[in-house]
């Protein structure tokens, strides 16, 4: 009886060794997939561009945050009034973080201790501490109208949370009423509200500069624009708004920086019509210096780890299209998927040999050679894969 102990407790022991060994954990290698309609997150591996693990969550999961360690993933489900804790060592969920309110987005500090969650449904922002993962302040949102009176912003849309680069302070757009809140992360007192020229979608942090990308606004035939701010005193400094083709909608989306040019993506709508526009910006000028035809729905543009190309997703589209940073034109268009549709997440592995593009329309991550600009894998997710992310960096792109 012993000796049969002896080697099942072997037995347990080598397939641990054996499975630990198959899946050595590294960061920056496990890309992770949000499903909303069968609330999964799809653990791939972007070294065998296969699934690793599939992990249940809250109901409508969406956006993520990383860990600047890649040890923890916080997943914001929109569908209830949680956030789903994984444990990326071991590809489990480990905590459901009540909140309260639906979570709209989610962004972890640069150095790792604090996560930002805005809300969808109420007129706060809640702070959790990353070691307890627990929240420690709610932080009531609302608008200095005199002295000594706030008041309270009632049913906000906010998006996408951004700390400053030294982490004093963070930054909270509030959709339909074109406002920034800032917010200083020591007391967690709102220090300033800016008024912006349209409703803001997401912002950047770069060095003494915030970039806001503002969405224009349809009805009053306002165009998208980036409004550009000065960190310290909050005074605006630029705007931009940005040429459209007649007839196209305005729905600023998303920006990246390379060799001193922002590329701006107007998506247009959430559904046809869809805007293509990409604009190309001087950031030394801020000036439009020229405008290219996107793929529809274009809303993520990113550029390559050696900054030679931007690649843009369009989110009603199957394509991605390649912008070569020194030419400043499109160089290529890689079908990668049969039908149309793209999530909000896209990204590169490290070394920059690989380009990963999540499609809602075939519940697939698509991994694209960035050598032969060509699809290389399709790897299967859950049902309606609208948001992907494989690092803590992904949440400020």
């Amino acid at each position: 009886m012993k000796k049969v102990l002896i080697l099942v407790l072997f037995f347990i022991i080598f397939a641990q060794s054996a499975f630990s060994a198959e899946r050595t954990w590294e960061p920056n290698r496990y890309g992770v997939a949000t499903s909303e309609k069968d609330n999964k997150a799809t653990i791939f591996d972007i070294k065998t561009n296969t699934v690793v693990k599939t992990v249940q969550t809250g109901k409508v999961p969406h956006p993520m945050a990383f860990t600047p360690d890649n040890k923890k993933l916080y997943i914001a489900n929109r569908g209830d009034e949680t956030l789903t804790l994984v444990d990326m060592l071991n590809f489990v969920a480990i905590k459901t973080i009540q909140l309260k309110w639906k979570p709209s987005c989610v962004a972890v500090s640069h150095n790792g201790r604090l996560l930002a969650v805005t809300a969808r449904d109420a007129s706060e922002v809640a702070i959790i501490d990353t070691s307890s993962d627990e929240v420690i302040r709610k932080i009531p949102i609302s608008q200095p109208q005199e002295a000594h009176q706030n008041t309270p912003l009632h049913g906000l849309s906010m998006t996408h949370p951004i700390w400053t680069e030294d982490d004093s302070f963070l930054y909270i757009n509030i959709v339909p009423k074109s406002l920034i809140i800032k917010i200083d992360t020591k007391s967690f007192d709102i220090v300033s509200t800016i008024q912006t020229p349209t409703p803001v979608h997401m912002m950047y942090v770069l060095g003494d500069k915030l970039y806001a990308i503002g969405q224009g606004k349809r009805m009053m035939h306002l165009p998208p624009g980036v409004a550009v701010y000065d960190i310290k005193t909050d005074k605006e400094i630029s705007y931009t708004p940005i040429p459209l083709k007649e007839g196209e909608p305005p729905l600023g989306h998303h920006a990246c920086f390379a060799g001193g040019i922002m590329y701006l993506a107007n998506m247009g709508n959430t559904s046809e019509p869809w805007g293509s526009t990409i604009a190309l910006l001087d950031t030394k000028t801020m000036k439009v210096i020229k405008t290219l035809e996107g793929p529809k729905g274009s809303g993520h543009p990113l550029v390559t780890p050696d900054g030679k190309y931007v690649y843009v997703s369009g989110h009603g589209d199957n394509r991605i299209f390649v912008i070569d940073t020194t030419k400043q034109e499109v160089v290529k268009q890689i079908k990668f998927a049969e039908k149309e549709g793209v999530g909000h997440g896209c990204f590169f592995s490290t070394d920059g040999k690989s380009y990963y593009v999540v499609s809602n329309a075939e519940n697939a991550v698509f991994a694209v050679d960035t050598t032969k600009m060509e699809v290389a894998a399709k790897i299967p997710t859950g049902e309606f894969p609208n948001d992907m992310s494989i690092n803590f960096m992904d949440a400020y792109k």
